[in-house]
């Protein structure tokens, strides 16, 4: 793109440089001056460098902040950000004008798992932070909402009410799910049979992309209350939804697994930190299962490693394309951050087999007690206490986060 057509792209609005992880300038930001500019956002054309849909404006000078705080809130625009950062709330971050996508949320798990959506409390703003739930769930992230008052942004609330007005509203968050059953029950309301049908047909779907079991009994005991309905009868409806939501499992880990691939074909020496390989059997995405295994293979019998040589012994050009992609995706991650996604992805590897290995001796267990069968019953029991010894130790050695 020619300069002249990039200035006409951006004229009529302030233009920020958009910063990596390391400080290093990816591509630019355009917010129109005028309240009524169509697009009020507009950015970079995308390249190898530079993607709205990951990249988040301030993760450069939060990312400390965040780390020491263990959280991080998300708002929606540039203003928003240098507004709360200038006023010292500066464990932040914006997106590009666009809604949280998988891999900002991707990004920021490799410094907290609590994140914090600050949001507008209309419709929009509710449907933008209800489509995260799922995604929450698979990335084992505490997922919750700041709701501002209504006509507010976090930039225009901060100027009126000051830093102890916003701290006021953030300690009301409450997790998305929490938020959305009173938005939910506030607009259908549960007194008369047709309200309460529509509000359980639209908490119903959310409930089935919870994975934590204990998470999901907790919301199906507060859905029985509010409608007066037993248990049973809305598991039975959640059984009835489950077969709609297994085609998107994994999709959010595959992108993980994908990063990891970039990582350590990028810093073999990471590879080292990993006891063993054994744990790559449980990976689920073909093709991320199939590229590690040949890249500790490659590792253990080659002394020197290139990526050149390795993305040339791998026989097919799918491979090789997983490879190349993968490595330009973690281009501006900094140390702290390899180091966490691949020590994250490897440990939930190894606690999600040995969670469904529980659940597996858990099923057995149940079985040997209706049968009364004593001995299996002992030798099952031990099992199930080595199992949950194994949920302890991680799949690789300490390492320092800085």
């Amino acid at each position: 793109m020619k300069d002249s057509e990039i200035y006409d792209m951006f004229r009529g609005r302030i233009v920020i440089p958009i910063f990596d992880v390391t400080g290093r300038v990816t591509g630019f930001g355009g917010r129109a001056i005028e309240r009524d500019a169509m697009p009020k956002y507009i950015n970079s054309p995308e390249s190898q460098v530079f993607s709205k849909r990951s990249a988040l404006f301030g993760i450069d000078k939060a990312k400390r902040h965040i780390t020491d705080m263990n959280e991080v809130f998300i708002v929606e625009g540039y203003f928003d950000f240098i507004s709360l950062y200038q006023r010292g709330f500066q464990n932040i971050v914006s997106t590009l004008g666009t809604a949280v996508t998988e891999g900002q949320l991707t990004r920021l798990r490799n410094y907290s798992d609590n994140i914090t959506l600050m949001l507008d409390g209309d419709e929009a703003g509710v449907k933008s932070a209800l489509r995260l739930i799922g995604l929450f769930s698979e990335m084992d992230i505490n997922g919750s909402m700041v709701v501002l008052p209504e006509g507010h942004d976090p930039d225009s609330f901060v100027r009126k009410e000051g830093i102890e007005g916003l701290t006021r509203v953030v300690k009301e968050k409450k997790p998305i799910l929490d938020y959305f059953f009173d938005y939910a029950k506030n607009k259908y309301g549960v007194d008369k049979l047709e309200g309460k049908m529509r509000f359980i047909r639209s908490v119903m779907p959310h409930l089935e992309t919870i994975r934590n079991g204990i998470h999901k009994r907790l919301y199906v005991k507060r859905l029985s209350e509010l409608t007066n309905l037993d248990e049973q009868s809305l598991w039975d409806g959640l059984q009835e939804g489950k077969a709609r939501s297994v085609s998107t499992e994994g999709s959010s880990t595959s992108i993980i697994g994908r990063r990891v691939v970039g990582v350590l074909v990028d810093n073999i020496d990471l590879l080292r930190m990993c006891k063993t390989k054994s744990v790559i059997d449980h990976i689920r995405e073909d093709d991320v299962r199939e590229v590690l295994t040949k890249l500790f293979d490659h590792f253990e019998t080659n002394k020197e490693f290139t990526v050149h040589k390795f993305v040339q012994a791998l026989e097919r050009d799918d491979l090789r394309e997983l490879v190349l992609s993968s490595v330009m995706s973690i281009a501006d991650y900094d140390e702290l951050e390899s180091k966490k996604v691949v020590a994250d992805y490897f440990t939930y590897l190894e606690r999600n087999f040995v969670r469904e290995e529980s659940h597996r001796i858990t099923e057995r267990l149940l079985d040997a007690e209706k049968r009364g069968d004593e001995a299996e019953l002992m030798q099952l029991l031990h099992q199930k206490r080595q199992i949950l010894e194994l949920l302890k130790v991680g799949s690789m050695e300490k390492v320092d986060h800085g």
